[in-house]
């Protein structure tokens, strides 16, 4: 594909698009952006920003996560550098009045947890108090009524919960400790506390749902355990297979892809079913065929998007490993129009992935273009 043919990204209904979401500021920020994938290089900076607070430090033991695959030495000693040496409140301030034009959402995540962070919430609070978006990715069983009261008093945006189960049972299997009960009352006094604020439209609550080996057969659950704590979408993902036993076989991704279907048929709960058929049809065929996985023609990951991790470090997705500077060091500025990014938007944008996007089975479908 030509660089003239990326154009075709950019007609009437995107725009129109576009503007409805973003508004008019935000629509136009977002096409120079588009119009810098042209050129190869950043004219504006990211719209969305991940950072993570809880690198290592977790509360729960999930065998499919990263984490359980760490050597227990290296995990001990990452964990005390979380506690002891990762960013604080200063340090995000810092980061934050750095950013170049265009930051809309910031997206608090854990390699850990990231409610473990002391200063969690005033994090989150400082994302509010400069109007950006926020949204949370957490376990949800540190979501106790006094978090839950803080997020919606701020307007917080989101919060995705890793579910993984519908049952108890289930649940202290995929996520390695016995704390559904905790879980689903901390769900459901969020949505209490909300439904009394009125800020449903505003603090929404989504359902993720990684399937993998020991929770496909339980997908019912899943749908019923939403409708009973009154979640307003669920997201299902398949497994990154860490290691070869994590591989979903042929059979596997089918037994999913049926009970998604029937599932989503008749749940009150919505789910990203449009979404989630086609990448379980995509990686059947390729685990059946024995095919390569290819991500895309090109990703412009490096023109919309930034991961920032505890202890600062700057890497263009949760995926990879080039460090492209950090924000202790440097201002953030500098580094996202530095050389080695500019080098590494370059290489993405002309469809030259690199082995992670493609052993992590990238499938985003706001960064690639097919």
């Amino acid at each position: 594909m030509s660089k003239i043919n990326l154009l075709k990204y950019i007609n009437l209904a995107r725009l129109l698009n576009a503007v409805r979401q973003r508004g008019i500021k935000g629509a136009a920020l977002h096409g120079l952006r588009r119009a810098g994938t042209l050129y190869e290089r950043a004219l504006v900076g990211p719209y969305f920003l991940r950072i993570n607070p809880m690198g290592y430090v977790c509360n729960h033991a999930c065998p499919m996560c990263w984490l359980h695959h760490v050597p227990p030495e290296e995990l001990k000693r990452q964990k005390k550098k979380d506690l002891e040496k990762g960013m604080r409140l200063g340090d995000y301030r810092a980061l934050f009045d750095s950013m170049p034009p265009g930051l809309e959402e910031v997206n608090v995540v854990g390699g850990g947890e990231p409610l473990i962070h002391p200063e969690a919430v005033e994090i989150m609070r400082e994302i509010k108090r400069r109007r950006l978006k926020g949204s949370l990715i957490t376990n949800g069983t540190l979501m106790k009524e006094p978090v839950s009261k803080a997020l919606i008093d701020m307007r917080w945006d989101l919060v995705r919960v890793s579910v993984n189960a519908g049952d108890a049972e289930t649940y202290r299997v995929v996520q390695g400790v016995n704390r559904f009960d905790t879980l689903a009352a901390n769900l459901k006094t969020f949505v209490r506390l909300r439904q009394e604020a009125g800020t449903e439209l505003q603090c929404r609550l989504i359902m993720l749902h990684v399937i993998h080996h020991e929770n496909l057969t339980t997908i019912d659950k899943l749908f019923a355990f939403a409708e009973e704590v009154e979640a307003d979408f669920i997201e299902f993902e398949p497994v990154i297979p860490i290691s070869p036993q994590m591989e979903l076989t042929p059979d596997e991704f089918r037994q999913a892809l049926e009970a998604l279907t029937a599932c989503a048929r008749d749940s009150r709960v919505p789910c990203n079913i449009a979404v989630v058929l086609p990448q379980l049809q995509v990686e059947e065929t390729c685990v059946r065929e024995n095919k390569p996985f290819c991500p895309a023609k090109r990703c412009s990951v490096g023109f919309d998007q930034a991961f920032i991790t505890a202890m600062g470090d700057v890497f263009p997705c949760c995926f990879s490993d080039e460090k492209m500077g950090n924000v202790r060091e440097q201002a953030f500025r500098e580094i996202w129009f530095g050389e080695k990014y500019t080098n590494f938007r370059k290489r993405l944008i002309q469809g030259k992935f690199a082995p992670y996007c493609i052993t992590n089975r990238c499938s985003l479908p706001g960064l690639l273009h097919y």
